[in-house]
């Protein structure tokens, strides 16, 4: 991996400092009251506990009854809550997809706070739940190791308490692809990589306030590397299971490149490789400074492209083929796709396709809820990002930005 001297060299600013655990209970009081009886909403939900006052975040989660809106009122009262306990905006979905959130999103502890109890919808069969897991799992590991890497790109200054937020949901990843070798009836394997580093993360967030800064500063930057190493160990983990759990048949073997919408990321894939990562030069990254002093948003978009080199078999989390006919969210056709040979052939599957066919489904629901509600700068409830439709008018020009940064670079 190319990234070592950059994670060493990274500067972090907005330090966690403590915060009363009362403070938690206030704003998530005043949260429940104004929603709870809100004509739109149907339900709240929590996920996770505030385990670390100061360093945890509160993660809400407002069920949408249909054809609800939001008021001018409503967006002006989220804008206001205090950034020090929700880090980023509520989760939001409608009720008519909450009872799938298992098929979009993975929660190991998700519970009512008001409204409506909903029961949750779980595959029937052992192959699909098997099966589901291993997108989950797939997704999630990629998804928060894509994030990690285009963190680093971003250079220095980067928010500490975000990163350890960041670095701390690894252990999701771990427990997600415990549970995958569980449900498939495999002999419980040692993971002692993954335990060790839920074990060290647990305990620099517990003692994070009684190190000196420079103690903190290492500490993060290791768990950052630490972390970085296991996302990429569980996803070869996925790769060896891939043709097992879905019984693909792979042909044409020829590389192919992606550029993810929504982030200054490539996706190459290479047939039989491990997960490499590098930093292309971008020489866009001379307006950076300019971009600074204006508009920060823009400076963030114009940083060094990373590259994500994945093994060829998870190509079809991307661009899902399902016996011989395309079905893939409208997002998926708008990338930018700088090289493709190849195809990708399933055996007869109907399990296979069935569980594809609705996953995409919701997805594109979801989607389509998320735009007429006009919710895009609320939190989404996706594993993975490049599913997430991105219609702002800068993606277009970053489109045409990367073709010529994209020529110099790969051609």
């Amino acid at each position: 991996m190319r990234i070592d001297s950059r994670i060493k060299n990274i500067i972090f600013d907005s330090f966690p400092h403590p915060i009363a655990l009362q403070e938690y209970d206030r704003c998530k009081r005043n949260f429940v009251s104004y929603f709870q009886s809100h004509s739109t909403i149907s339900a709240i939900y929590q996920i996770g506990d505030v385990n670390n006052p100061g360093i945890s975040d509160l993660d809400l989660i407002l069920v949408f009854r249909e054809n609800g809106k939001f008021s001018n009122e409503d967006h002006s009262f989220l804008r206001h809550l205090d950034k020090e306990i929700f880090v980023h905006a509520p989760f939001v979905i409608s009720e008519h997809l909450f009872p799938y959130i298992q098929y979009l999103f993975y929660t190991d502890n998700l519970r009512r706070v008001a409204g409506e109890n909903f029961d949750f919808l779980r595959p029937t069969s052992k192959i699909e739940h098997e099966q589901l897991l291993w997108q989950l799992c797939t997704e999630a590991a990629i998804a928060r190791l894509s994030d990690l890497i285009y963190q680093i790109t971003l250079g220095s200054y980067l928010n500490a308490r975000k990163m350890l937020l960041k670095i701390n949901s690894v252990k999701h990843n771990i427990n997600l692809y415990l549970k995958l070798v569980e449900a498939g009836g495999r002999s419980p394997e040692r993971f002692d990589e993954g335990e060790k580093f839920k074990k060290d993360i647990t305990e620099l967030r517990k003692s994070w306030f009684l190190c000196s800064r420079n103690e903190q500063r290492r500490r993060i930057i290791f768990a950052l590397s630490s972390g970085i190493e296991i996302l990429s160990s569980i996803i070869s983990k996925m790769v060896l299971c891939s043709q097992e759990i879905f019984n693909l048949l792979f042909k044409n073997h020829q590389p192919a490149y992606y550029l993810l919408p929504d982030i200054f990321q490539i996706f190459r894939f290479e047939f039989n490789l491990k997960t490499n990562i590098e930093i292309i030069f971008n020489p866009l990254t001379l307006v950076v400074k300019v971009g600074k002093t204006g508009n920060s948003k823009i400076a963030r978009h114009l940083n060094d492209i990373s590259v994500l080199t994945l093994p060829y078999e998870l190509v079809f989390l991307f661009l899902p083929v399902i016996q011989g006919a395309r079905l893939r969210p409208k997002l998926a056709e708008d990338c930018l796709i700088i090289r493709s040979n190849s195809k990708i052939f399933w055996n007869r599957n109907e399990n296979l396709a069935s569980l594809f066919q609705q996953r995409l489904l919701l997805i594109n629901e979801y989607n389509d809820f998320m735009r007429k509600m006009f919710l895009s700068s609320m939190s989404h409830l996706l594993m993975a990002p490049w599913l997430i439709e991105n219609v702002g008018k800068f993606h277009f020009i970053k489109k045409s930005a990367l073709r010529a940064v994209l020529k110099l670079s790969l051609v």
